[in-house]
């Protein structure tokens, strides 16, 4: 299998956000293995780190993709207004189909995830509480997820992006 990806190429690598690959190259990770071709990423996230995906690895490579496009986002955001999540109160059921929800990367489903943890938050803060630490984990990441890819695509510093996403739906 040819390598689909150069380096300097940005892509989103699974749950993980914007990686740039700094480098496309051969290597073994044990001793007497044949060489294979990994993408070596960089998540702009956390510069420190560094993830290998065999290029070769259909499940692994196959977690990458290319950013969404301004248009994209406006699809994805006008689907996920069709969307309504209802709170679920089994804990364990909820934080396996929030889950499941996250894991599933940037979909209409995901910011249908956000608005729904974001509408107990604000309801429970008007009682004095809070949500759960693993609700609020949850809603970190999705937010994080979100804020990342469309500040990158859009051109827009993450602090932004709320303001555009609510700017986009109500107009």
């Amino acid at each position: 299998m040819s390598e689909k990806y150069t380096a300097g190429t940005f892509l989103v690598y699974d749950t993980y956000g914007i990686c740039k690959i700094s480098e496309v190259k051969k290597m073994t990770f044990l001793k007497g293995t044949p060489l294979q071709t990994y993408y070596v990423l960089s998540p702009l996230n956390s510069p420190s780190s560094t993830f290998y995906v065999p290029a070769d690895n259909e499940t692994l490579a196959g977690k990458l993709r290319e950013p969404m496009s301004e248009r994209e986002i406006k699809g994805l955001l006008s689907e996920s207004e069709k969307i309504s999540l209802d709170w679920i109160d089994n804990r364990q059921t909820r934080n396996e189909n929030f889950r499941r929800i996250l894991d599933g990367g940037i979909t209409p489903e995901l910011i249908a995830l956000i608005r729904c943890l974001y509408s107990r938050k604000t309801q429970l803060q008007e009682n004095g509480k809070k949500l759960s630490g693993t609700d609020e984990g949850i809603f970190t990441s999705a937010e994080k997820l979100v804020k990342e890819e469309f500040a990158f695509s859009l051109k827009i510093e993450s602090e932004k992006v709320a303001e555009y996403i609510q700017s986009y739906l109500e107009s």
